[in-house]
């Protein structure tokens, strides 16, 4: 469960591994929850019981520390979050994307409900939003390097595992999984930073100046009972959003003319323009 809040940059989930689940699939599903959210360009916030204990080095341990490099992912567990009698261990985790610097604060706390230590961290979120404008998105390398790089790691599986699986499920089962570790390993997908830009192509110094004698003029208008004055506004007013309707059209249509794939980019303004219109309606609405 993915918890998202609109005009926030953060999306979070709470996770619990059970100690006698498989982690093949655990890790399996996670990969494939990362991969829908890629296209999100949200910092993320996974916290749980994941039965990882990152003070003991093992091979989940290792599993968990690669998933975190590919994704670009921190985790902030970095001590004991359940203490006992006689073991301490630290499988609880909040593993996040949010830059280290954004953190103003991380530590443990005693509630004395359980054996486990509440984790608690503090975002500065009003720096994380002034930051907003320059966002990232997760992308798989596809270079040539990686491609050979890929090819010769199924040159050199044997796939033992499958061949020793019982069932026709078994074996595909088996083959997909190895299959996807190679791909993800050749594959990286890698966090690259990007600019959120608004800035609108059709926008011109010429239109900005209009704008600002449109504006002028309606702070007289409302000051000033001139006839004269509120005919030339009027005027104006037409002129204006003529001006404004034209380079719209031939900003979009520009756009479409220009693209590499036309019918794919038409329909991305047309549902550029359709979910601009429906928030409309919905403030209208309410």
């Amino acid at each position: 469960m993915w918890q998202y809040i609109q005009s926030s940059p953060l999306l979070s989930s709470p996770l619990l591994s059970s100690p006698d689940g498989c982690i093949d699939t655990f890790f399996s599903q996670l990969q494939s929850c990362m991969e829908r959210l890629a296209d999100r360009k949200k910092y993320i916030i996974i916290c749980g019981d994941l039965n990882i204990d990152v003070l003991c080095k093992n091979g989940k341990q290792i599993k968990l520390q690669c998933f975190m490099e590919e994704h670009g992912l921190n985790s902030i567990t970095n001590m004991a979050t359940r203490v006992s009698y006689n073991c301490n261990s630290g499988i609880d985790h909040i593993i996040t994307n949010i830059p280290l610097e954004n953190l103003t604060s991380s530590c443990n706390i005693e509630v004395g409900m359980s054996d486990h230590l509440l984790q608690q961290i503090l975002v500065n979120y009003k720096t994380l939003n002034q930051n907003s404008s320059h966002m990232f998105e997760y992308k798989r390398m596809y270079t040539a390097r990686n491609e050979c790089m890929f090819i010769q790691e199924l040159s050199n599986e044997e796939w033992p595992e499958v061949y020793a699986a019982n069932s026709t499920n078994e074996k595909f089962t088996t083959f997909h999984q190895r299959f996807t570790e190679l791909y993800n390993k050749c594959f990286p997908v890698r966090k690259l930073n990007t600019i959120n830009n608004n800035k609108k192509d059709w926008v011109t110094k010429g239109i900005k100046v209009t704008s600002s004698n449109f504006r002028n003029l309606c702070k007289q208008v409302k000051t000033n009972n001139d006839p004269k004055l509120k005919d030339h506004y009027t005027k104006y007013r037409k002129i204006y959003r003529k001006v404004i309707d034209s380079a719209k059209r031939l900003s979009i249509k520009s756009e479409i003319l220009n693209a590499k794939n036309i019918t794919k980019t038409t329909w991305k303004v047309i549902n550029r323009n359709m979910v601009r219109n429906a928030v409309v309606m919905m403030i209208l609405l309410i």
